[in-house]
């Protein structure tokens, strides 16, 4: 409820009230103080009993005038007040932008160095060279042999168009595509890797893991993820050398 400060009223006030000889913000002022003074209210009443017409109190346009001007006072307060919460709400969004960013560009740069670190991790070159030619002399091929001793010594961009032209030689001898595919990838050559790793993974079923394993290799190098999950479950046989890392690198794509 409305308290009312003000001292009780005089007795010309009094008077006044009643002939009407105020202002309407006085008789708002009075009445206010009559709802909450009982012995300027008694004397209201006393004076009112020796007149005649006297004009009561009319409450209900003081209490829509009370509600009017509290409707005002929340108005002003929740103006003060909503500039300060669109100012934290805006802040407040700004601040969640710049995170939602910060994260976004962190999972981006830590996504792209896990792949890469995933590709360190699991790739090792194939040191296993032992290739023998169709013919039963190996020197019927000088360019073999000559690709395989660069290969031996991580001579990988020599080998590459040894190999080529090797294969030229004897084109049905799939185990060059192999090698081929192998130098292809340590050179960083995806493409010619990707086409002679899967000529090997085809039509030399000896050669089939290896040829499946390095190809995922080269799709991860690549970063062909759905590339590299499709070779990987592939090996699914756990008979494969290759098994049990193509199913941890499956779960690390995975994640």
């Amino acid at each position: 409820m409305f308290k009312s400060n003000r001292a009780c009223l005089t007795p010309n006030e009094i008077t006044d009230y009643l002939e009407s000889n105020i202002s309407e913000d006085a008789r708002f002022e009075v009445e206010h103080h009559l709802q909450d003074c009982p012995l300027c209210e008694a004397a209201m009443e006393g004076y009112a009993s020796t007149k005649s017409a006297i004009p009561e109190p009319d409450l209900n346009a003081l209490n829509q005038r009370r509600a009017q001007q509290q409707e005002s006072s929340d108005i002003q307060s929740n103006s003060s007040s909503g500039a300060k919460v669109v100012s934290l709400k805006r802040n407040f969004n700004w601040l969640a932008a710049a995170s939602i960013i910060g994260l976004l560009v962190f999972a981006g740069w830590w996504f792209g160095q896990s792949e890469k670190d995933l590709f360190a991790d699991f790739h090792e070159p194939y040191d296993k060279a032992l290739l023998a030619t169709r013919s039963n002399a190996p020197e019927d091929n000088p360019s073999l042999i000559s690709a395989m001793e660069a290969y031996n010594n991580k001579q990988y961009s020599e080998s590459v168009p040894l190999f080529e032209a090797a294969k030229a030689k004897d084109p049905e001898n799939s185990t060059i595509a192999l090698y081929a595919g192998l130098a292809a990838l340590e050179q960083g050559d995806y493409s010619k890797s990707s086409l002679w790793l899967s000529e090997a993974r085809i039509n030399q079923p000896s050669a089939y893991g290896t040829a499946t394993w390095y190809l995922a290799m080269t799709h991860l190098a690549e970063k062909d993820y759905p590339g590299c999950r499709n070779m990987l479950k592939q090996l699914s046989t756990a008979d494969s050398p290759y098994y049990e890392k193509a199913q941890d690198l499956l779960k690390k794509l995975n994640r």
